[in-house]
C-alpha cells in the first residue's frame, strides 16, 4: 500500500512544480493580487456599420429574437451604428417587448458615449508641402487653430489616412522637430520646437505621454530604534494627459496600476502594507488633479514599487485613468442690459447668480468694468467640492449686444464658504482685431490657420468699435467620466 502512495505523489508533486514554474515566467498573481488584466476592446464588425433606418429597426427586433446568434449579431451592428443607430434605440424605449427595451438600453448610454468622445479623423494626401501649408491643411480638415513657431517654410512630405488628430500631430512633429505644448486653457494646438515624446499611448481622442520616473531614498534620523534608522523608497511615474480641444479636461483621478513587471520578472505593483504610515494607520494614496480647470493637458503621477537592484527596466506597464472630460458648453445670458440689471437674480441649471453692483460703465475709452456677484451652487451631496468655484473665471464672458468679448483681467474673492461665493469680476475693453496678414507678420511668423480666410467662415473681421458692455453670459458645461487605458513598454529604470 505505501509503495502506491509513493507512485502517486511522485507525479502530483511534479505537477504541482510545473504549475508553479509556469506561473512564475507568465506573471501569475504574484504581487499584483489587486491587478486585473484590462478588458480588451470590443472591435466593430467587420463591413460598413447599416445606416438605413428601416434595416436599424430590423436589427431593434432582433434584439428580442428567440435565437441567440441573432441577438448577438444585432447587438454587435447596433453597438457601433452612429447618431442613425442611437435614434433608433432611444425610441425602444417604449417597445412592447421588455426584453427588446432592457437590451436597447444597455446599448444607448455606451454608443452615446462614443459619439461624443469620438477622436476628430484626419485624411490628408501624401505629397511635398511645406510646413505651413500642411498645417493650413490639417486645420482646414480638423477645424482646429494650430500654431507653430518652427521653420514653417520647410519643405515636407507627409500625409494620413482616416488617423486621430492627436497621432496626426506626432507623427509630423517627428519630421518637423516639433512637439504639443501644454498650459493653455484655449481651443488650438499649439507646436514648438522640440523632441516629440517617444513614450507615448494613444485613446481615440486622448494621449497620454510618460514625462519622468522620479525615485527618492529617505532616512529617518529622528525615530531610530534598535533596529537602526527607518529607510523608506519610492518610484513614481509622471505623466501627461492630453485631450483634444473639443474635449478639454476639467480633472483627472489618480491612476490605477494594473500591472507591471521588470524586465527580470518582478512585479511593481506596490503591496498595500507598503502605503505610508500615519499614526501607526496606513494611509492610502488619494490624488485628484485639475481642481475644475478647462485645459487640454492634466498632469498625474503614478505610485510604483522598486523592485530589487538587479532590475535595470520596466518591461510592461499597464493602467487606467479616470479623466472628467467636458463634452458640451452652451451660453446662457444671465443679462443682457448690464446697466439695469442691479440687484438682478439669475438660476441656471443648479447655480444661482445675484448681481450685487456694476462699476465703470460711464463709457469712457479703456475704462475698466467691475462686476460684483453672489453666486450659489445646489451641490448638497457634495458641499465641500470647490471646483466649481474655479471654473468660473473661464465661464462667464462679457460682450457688447454683438457679442463682441471684453477682456476677462481677473477676479477678487469676497466671503465664500460652501456652495457660495461673492466675486468681483474685472474687465477690460477687447483687444482690436487687425488683419491676418498683419498680425503674422507683427507677430514674425506665427500662423492662425482657422483665421485663414476660406478656413472659418466666422473668423473675425478687422477692427471695428467696440459697443456698450450690455450681455453677461454664462456657460453651462456638460460632462462626462472617461476610463483612459494606456500601456508602456521598456522604460528605463533611475
Amino acid at each position: 500500500m505505501r509503495a502506491v502512495s509513493d507512485r502517486l505523489l511522485k507525479p502530483l508533486w511534479l505537477c504541482g512544480l510545473f504549475v508553479g514554474v509556469f506561473l512564475r515566467v507568465n506573471g501569475g498573481v504574484c504581487g499584483q493580487e489587486a491587478a486585473a488584466p484590462p478588458p480588451k476592446p470590443i472591435q466593430p464588425p467587420a463591413g460598413k456599420p447599416v445606416a438605413d433606418k428601416a434595416a436599424l429597426e430590423a436589427l431593434v427586433e432582433d434584439l428580442g429574437s428567440p435565437q441567440f446568434s441573432r441577438r448577438e449579431a444585432a447587438t454587435d451592428q447596433l453597438r457601433f451604428s452612429g447618431p442613425a443607430g442611437l435614434a433608433v434605440l432611444r425610441s425602444a424605449g417604449n417597445h412592447p417587448d421588455p426584453e427588446v427595451r432592457r437590451r436597447a438600453l444597455e446599448l444607448t448610454s455606451p454608443l452615446e458615449a462614443s459619439l461624443r468622445l469620438a477622436p476628430c479623423r484626419v485624411s490628408l494626401e501624401r505629397k511635398s508641402r511645406t510646413f505651413r501649408a500642411t498645417l493650413e491643411a490639417l486645420s482646414k480638415a480638423s477645424g482646429y487653430g494650430i500654431e507653430a513657431w518652427n521653420n514653417l517654410e520647410q519643405p515636407i512630405d507627409f500625409g494620413c489616412d482616416n488617423l486621430p488628430m492627436l497621432e496626426v500631430i506626432d507623427q509630423l512633429g517627428r519630421i518637423t522637430g516639433t512637439c504639443i505644448q501644454q498650459g493653455y486653457g484655449d481651443d488650438r494646438i499649439r507646436l514648438g520646437n522640440g523632441i516629440c515624446p517617444p513614450l507615448v499611448a494613444y485613446d481615440g481622442a486622448f494621449r497620454i505621454v510618460a514625462n519622468t520616473l522620479q525615485q527618492y531614498r529617505t532616512i529617518d534620523l529622528t525615530g531610530a530604534d534598535s533596529t537602526g534608522p527607518k529607510r523608506t523608497e519610492t518610484l513614481t511615474l509622471g505623466m501627461a494627459i492630453f485631450s483634444e480641444p473639443r474635449l478639454p479636461l476639467l480633472g483627472v483621478s489618480e491612476p490605477r496600476l494594473l500591472e507591471a513587471w521588470s524586465d527580470d520578472g518582478q512585479s511593481l505593483v506596490p503591496p498595500f502594507n507598503e502605503a505610508p504610515q500615519m499614526g501607526g494607520q496606513v494611509r492610502r494614496h488619494v490624488s485628484r488633479y485639475g481642481n475644475g480647470y478647462r485645459s487640454q493637458t492634466q498632469t498625474a503621477n503614478l505610485v510604483l514599487h522598486r523592485p530589487a537592484g538587479s532590475s535595470t527596466r520596466i518591461r510592461t506597464l499597464s493602467a487606467v485613468v479616470s479623466c472628467l472630460v467636458l463634452v458640451e458648453q452652451k451660453q446662457v445670458p444671465i443679462t443682457t442690459d448690464l446697466a439695469q440689471s442691479k440687484g438682478k437674480m439669475v438660476e441656471i441649471g443648479s447655480t444661482s447668480f445675484t448681481i450685487e453692483e456694476v462699476t465703470g460703465l460711464d463709457g469712457k475709452p479703456g475704462q475698466q468694468i467691475q462686476v460684483k456677484l453672489a453666486v450659489r451652487e445646489k451641490n448638497n451631496d457634495n458641499p465641500g467640492d470647490y471646483t466649481w468655484m474655479n471654473s468660473l473665471y473661464q465661464r462667464l464672458e462679457l460682450t457688447d449686444a454683438a457679442g463682441m468679448k471684453f477682456q476677462n483681467q481677473g477676479s477678487s474673492w469676497g466671503t465664500s464658504g460652501p456652495n457660495f461665493a461673492t466675486i468681483t469680476f474685472t474687465f477690460g475693453p477687447p483687444i482690436p482685431q487687425q488683419p491676418v496678414a498683419a498680425a503674422r507678420a507683427r507677430l514674425g511668423g506665427l500662423i492662425l490657420p482657422a483665421l485663414l480666410p476660406g478656413n472659418n467662415p466666422a473668423a473675425p473681421q478687422p477692427a471695428k468699435a467696440v459697443g456698450p458692455a450690455s450681455r453677461l453670459v454664462y456657460t453651462t458645461w456638460e460632462t462626462m467620466d472617461h476610463q483612459i487605458p494606456f500601456t508602456f513598454k521598456d522604460l528605463p529604470l533611475p
